[in-house]
């Protein structure tokens, strides 16, 4: 029997407990304590002190495993995003809190990504992995900002600007959690200035641009690596084509622009398509 005071295991014949010194229990009484002890350790997946030794928690729960198929899709509100953005741009443009600004905005936005299955994913992003990122993003604005009359530093700053956007889209997933595995972006940032700069010529065909885009985000997609599962886009460019215009137009009477941003974003999110692996790769194997 147990101490119903202390949890100190007794010997049936003891009328004390040898921890506390308080009254062992008897008969009817005995046996609630044990009974009570039973249903406690089995409600609580831990073990009370025995002689001395310290109490074992109740082992954490394993993350869920991530359903086996789903989109993704945005649940921020559009005010949210829009007021998160700016000021996650004030800060950086401000430099010395550049890393924090722009770490409480990917936190919210990531948290705020979920499979239609209602699995959400976490962001394991610091101010302090950001903090080279968040700096040259804020020295970028400035620059941009001084070279606005200044034609070749401005395309110098538009090239520049291409693989800054790898480094984000990077920085982004590699942080981003989805059950017990991360994802990881493995697309080179060669293939990323290509494709982005075919998308910018594309526009000179008036309605292929799409097309690219559309080819750019399935490449994205593409190199984004899971142990769990693999991601896809499955957006075309006739849909695309003409969701571009009507954001664009829906952001000239400037109070709608949070919705419109907000409603472009999320619909790209939603042709990222999750599809859960039959044979994961083993945790070990993937870092």
């Amino acid at each position: 029997m147990y101490c119903a005071t202390c949890g100190t295991l007794l010997e049936e014949s003891a009328r004390f407990c040898s921890g506390c010194g308080a009254p062992a229990p008897a008969g009817e009484a005995a046996a609630s304590a044990g009974t009570a002890e039973r249903l406690w350790r089995e409600r609580s997946g831990a073990q009370r002190p025995r002689e001395g030794l310290p109490a074992q928690p109740a082992a954490a729960a394993a993350p869920a495993a991530p359903p086996a198929a789903g989109r993704f899709d945005f649940t921020g509100g559009a005010l949210g995003f829009f007021f998160r953005g700016v000021g996650a741009l004030l800060g950086a443009a401000l430099l010395i809190p550049a890393p924090w600004a722009v770490c409480w905005f990917a936190k919210w936005f990531v948290g705020n990504v979920r499979l239609s299955s209602g699995s959400a994913l976490t962001f394991t992003g610091t101010p302090s992995s950001a903090a080279v990122l968040a700096v040259v993003y804020g020295l970028f604005l400035l620059a941009s900002g001084n070279a606005e009359n200044d034609e070749l530093w401005s395309n110098i700053l538009f090239l520049a600007g291409i693989p800054l956007g790898w480094a984000f889209c990077r920085w982004y997933v590699n942080h981003a959690q989805l059950g017990a595995g991360s994802f990881r972006f493995d697309g080179s940032v060669w293939g990323y200035i290509g494709w982005t700069l075919l998308t910018y010529l594309s526009i000179l065909t008036i309605v292929g641009w799409a097309w690219v885009m559309a080819v750019f985000y399935r490449w994205i997609a593409d190199n984004i690596r899971h142990a769990e599962g693999t991601v896809q886009f499955v957006g075309q460019g006739h849909q695309i084509l003409w969701r571009i215009p009507v954001m664009l137009l829906f952001c000239l009477p400037i109070v709608t622009l949070p919705w419109a941003i907000q409603w472009i974003i999320r619909w790209f999110l939603q042709q990222f398509e999750w599809r859960r692996s039959a044979f994961p790769a083993p945790a070990a194997s993937y870092p």
